[in-house]
């Protein structure tokens, strides 16, 4: 791809300067400013540098070895398969070599400049810091900005486009990567008067893309992209007052944060995206906000941080007892929500959420996810300190079950153990318009004695192929297809047909029985409604119920079982994992037929491995236009006997559907209506 042409003239210093300044003078300022914010925050890179290689060698020498990698122009981004490539020295901005757009898009941001910087700290060797200027130089130089364009249809295909110049990666750049040049390099010899001077008119083009173009390309606020976008705007005239145009972008940043707030935060916390990680990604730079005001004593309003603590309660909600957050939709099964609630603690005192999560991830990993931030932390003694030897007391737990009704998401668990039977299950059609869903209504993610067994696939990636493809559309998930054909077509990465409507009907918490409905219209005349139950600590139980079918339509129901090594007993319907601590059986009920499939999870992006699909179908041709179904999953230790279920039958009683069984010799029955689940005779 090449550059686009140079058609924006770059302004001079003195036409970005709230007052006129020699490149000298400016330096002595920012110089002089910054050591009195440094002061007043007990945080430096000389003082954490020598802390972090005092007590977290590991981390320091970790960070070396990443910057090294950086040093040879060897850069892990999407479309590599998570492995180094070579991007150029310097890199070729404008290049895809990997036929992956967020390549591109990822190698803009700048984010490998992090390593090359806290390297260039840790131990003072000027060549980690001197690549950065050669790149920071270079990307000056050969990446014009594109002009400003107030028609959203023109604006459209640069600013949200293939293009360095991606707003989000014009916001994204101004809070990550950018400021941690002035941050560790203002003192150094590195940092020349001409250097700053281009890096200042660059940061005042970028203020300007983004406090034109952002409300063009996001009027309603509701998108997670407007929230990185402001507060690289908010950064931008926090950092940088000197910046003619700091105040009216500082208001301008504020506002929109406050708006993005009121419209994306539902009244049940979660994001309206419906994806645990972008809802976590929006929680912490909501939280950051606050948090780069607080050196001015400024404060958000007490709406704003009552928002993000709901959200909080989400992020909770959204993560697995064992400690990884919900894979669900474009998510990964990773620890964004410790990032969210550790930077919601710093910027508004609430460590509650803090707690809870690391409860469930453990100390160590909730700690190393915190450290990641590590040049951020101020009072870095201090923090470490309380994650050696809290002296708060531990937050009580939260009720096990919440419905997120705008989300059409019900999270349940046993307990809030790391062994807990937790269970994130979910309808809302039609889904946000972000392209983050995936096609999978009525899918649910089960985890239990801290294993992942049957579960959502995650992302995998953002490429228009067929592993995207293959990770979005319904096969892929637990939940149930007529004729092999999705509820809704996928037409594009970040685009589907638009789904019927869909919804969650009721919740139910009883003592030993956890349980929700929801149902959906993708297959009309069809109608599908599933419920899902958490029994006595003890297994999932999963009813389905299809209405106004074609009995010469077929279906499948899909379980996706996060192992490779599953076998199916034709005999027993039941499917079985074979794994060295966790298992997990699955019982279907009479009258089907189970085929294993390949599978593959994804827990981080560009990442992927085996596991087991379970397709189940009617074993024989069905007749009439009813059709119900029954699957009991058990988990149990690789130590324990392998579950044994028998006498399993299902019956249609008017406005019932019974299902009995008897599991381990222990008989179980149970009546679902339209208004819920219980026990029978």
């Amino acid at each position: 791809m090449t550059p686009p042409p140079d058609g924006h003239r770059r302004p001079a210093l003195d036409e970005v300067l709230r007052e006129p300044a020699t490149p000298a003078a400016l330096l002595d300022a920012v110089r002089a400013r910054m050591s009195g914010a440094r002061q007043r925050e007990h945080r430096a890179p000389a003082t954490t540098a020598a802390l972090i290689r005092e007590r977290l060698p590991t981390l320091a020498a970790q960070t070396i070895a990443e910057a090294d990698r950086a040093l040879a122009g060897m850069l892990v981004l999407p479309g590599t398969g998570a492995r180094p490539y070579f991007v150029g020295d310097p890199p070729d901005w404008f290049a895809n070599p990997v036929n992956d757009n967020e390549y591109l898009w990822i190698l803009n941001r700048h984010g490998h400049w992090r390593n090359l910087l806290a390297a260039y700290s840790l131990t003072g060797e000027r060549r980690y810091g001197a690549k950065v200027v050669q790149e920071v130089r270079d990307w000056i130089a050969t990446v014009p900005r594109p002009p400003i364009e107030w028609d959203p249809e023109v604006a459209r295909p640069t600013f949200r486009g293939i293009s360095p110049w991606r707003l989000l990666e014009t916001g994204i750049r101004m809070f990550e990567s950018w400021p941690l040049i002035l941050e560790h390099l203002v003192d150094s010899d590195l940092m020349t008067p001409e250097l700053l001077a281009q890096y200042v008119t660059s940061l005042y083009e970028h203020g300007e893309s983004l406090a034109e173009v952002s409300p063009v390309l996001f009027p309603d606020a509701n998108h997670n992209m407007h929230i990185m976008q402001n507060f690289g705007l908010l950064t931008i005239a926090t950092n940088l007052p000197e910046l003619k145009m700091t105040e009216a972008w500082k208001a301008q940043a504020i506002r929109e944060l406050e708006r993005s707030a009121r419209v994306q935060i539902t009244d049940g916390g979660g994001q309206i995206e419906g994806c645990p990680h972008y809802h976590n990604v929006c929680l912490h730079y909501l939280s950051r906000a606050q948090l780069i005001l607080n050196g001015s004593g400024e404060r958000l309003s007490d709406e704003y941080a009552d928002l993000v603590r709901r959200g909080l309660e989400y992020s909770v909600y959204a993560f697995r007892p064992f400690g990884t957050g919900v894979p669900w939709g474009d998510s990964d099964a990773d620890l964004r929500a410790v990032t969210a609630a550790f930077h919601a603690g710093l910027a508004f005192g609430e460590w509650a959420p803090l707690q809870r999560l690391t409860a469930l991830a453990g100390r160590d990993a909730a700690r190393d996810e915190c450290l990641k931030s590590v040049w951020r932390i101020p009072n870095l003694p201090i923090f470490l300190r309380e994650f050696e030897h809290s002296s708060s007391p531990p937050a009580a737990p939260l009720p096990v079950l919440t419905w997120h009704r705008a989300l059409g998401q019900v999270t349940l668990r046993t307990d809030w153990t790391r062994n807990a039977l937790s269970l994130f299950f979910a309808c809302h059609t039609p889904t946000s318009d972000s392209g983050h869903a995936h096609i999978d209504p009525m899918g649910f993610d089960f985890t239990a004695l801290g294993r992942p067994l049957v579960v959502d696939p995650g992302r995998y990636c953002y490429r228009q192929d067929d592993d995207r493809r293959t990770f979005k559309t319904a096969a892929y998930h637990n939940t149930l297809m007529i004729d092999g054909a999705d509820p809704y077509p996928y037409l594009a990465s970040g685009r589907s047909g638009r789904p019927k409507v869909g919804d969650v009907v009721w919740v139910q918490d009883d003592a030993g029985l956890l349980a929700a409905e929801a149902y959906h219209r993708n297959y009309e005349p069809a109608i599908h409604r599933r419920a899902v139950a958490l029994v006595d600590g003890a297994f999932l139980l999963v009813l389905d119920h299809v209405r106004d079918i074609d009995p010469e339509r077929t279906l499948q129901i899909y379980y996706h079982v996060d192992s490779p090594d599953v076998a199916w007993d034709p005999d027993r319907r039941a499917a079985v994992t074979a794994n060295l601590d966790v298992n997990v059986a699955i019982f279907a009920s009479p009258d089907v037929r189970g085929t294993l499939l390949e599978g593959r999870v994804s827990d981080f992006l560009d990442v992927a491995r085996p596991s087991t699909r379970l397709c189940l179908e009617d074993a024989a041709p069905p007749s009439g236009t009813t059709r119900f179904y029954a699957a009991v999953i058990v988990p149990f230790r690789a130590t324990e006997a392998v579950p044994s279920l028998s006498d399993f039958a299902l019956a249609h009683d008017g406005e019932r559907i019974r299902c009995c069984f008897a599991l381990n010799g222990r008989l179980y029955a149970f009546a679902w209506t339209e208004t819920g689940i219980t026990r029978a005779e």
